[in-house]
């Protein structure tokens, strides 16, 4: 092995102990000039080398990760791990903040349609009260043909019933008319039998003459009360003879009495 050629120093210039120096040296921060040199110390003792060696530029050391002897995992191992979970926590926040950007405006447009519909509020209720009116129209008609087929038909048994009355009535009343009528103004027809006439409730007067000679013995009391039960209108000042006229109209006498005529009473005068 070949001898050293470095010269050893003198007792006076001998130099501080490597070992110390790397001690004294780890407690310094080197500086961030890129100029700045970091020695390096190689072999043990009295045959230590020192190798300058220029620092890294400052910024640099913080961009690679730093090994570790052993193979370990890196510093920010965990912050990567952790990177899956930001990512997410970021799209549930964009998805979010979309959402509520939708959600705006859906009230929007709400509140527009709410101002429209409190616009048209006076148009709605009055189309509403038009609508039940029709409906109520449509009820009543619907009522008002039921009630009238109800009475089409009550009055078709009514008016059956009715007219087989009159009908009966009339025919009743025809028959001693037509019968009466045969009498003829002679001596002998005054002594021949009338033939009663029924009154309205189907009854003959209590008052009604045998013949006509016995007619034309009433009086005007009589008289006026045979006209009130077959409801025959006078007035209260007509004579007997013509209310015994219109009794015989009444039940088809063809003759008539014809009253005396009341002449003046004379007037004397003096010579």
């Amino acid at each position: 092995m070949a001898p050293s050629t470095t010269p050893r120093p003198s007792i006076g210039e001998r130099r501080p102990s490597p070992l110390k120096m790397s001690s004294a040296t780890k407690h310094e921060k080197p500086l961030a000039s890129p100029s700045t040199s970091v020695l390096e110390f190689e072999g043990d003792g009295e045959g230590t080398t020192v190798i300058p060696r220029k620092s890294r530029p400052s910024g640099q050391d913080g961009n690679k990760p730093r090994v570790r002897s052993g193979g370990g995992p890196p510093r920010n191992s965990h912050a990567a791990m952790q990177s899956p979970d930001v990512a997410g926590l970021e799209q549930l926040r964009q998805t979010m903040q979309a959402t509520l950007g939708m959600l705006g405006t859906t009230f929007d447009y709400l509140g527009e349609q709410t101002g429209r519909v409190a616009q048209l509020g006076p148009a709605v209720e009055a189309s509403h009260q038009i609508h039940q009116l029709r409906r109520q129209v449509h009820a009543q008609d619907r009522k008002q043909e039921e009630r009238m087929q109800e009475i089409k038909s009550l009055l078709q048994d009514v008016l059956k019933d009715q007219i087989a009355e009159h009908l009966r009535a009339h025919v009743f009343e025809m028959i001693p008319r037509r019968a009466n009528a045969t009498l003829r103004n002679h001596g002998s027809a005054i002594r021949e039998p009338l033939h009663p006439l029924l009154m309205t409730d189907g009854n003959t007067s209590d008052l009604w003459p045998a013949d006509l000679a016995q007619l034309f013995g009433y009086s005007n009391d009589t008289a006026k009360r045979l006209l009130d039960d077959y409801e025959l209108t006078y007035a209260s000042d007509d004579p007997t003879e013509r209310m015994l006229n219109k009794f015989m109209a009444h039940i088809g006498v063809g003759f008539q009495m014809v009253p005396p005529q009341r002449r003046p009473p004379l007037q004397i005068s003096s010579m």
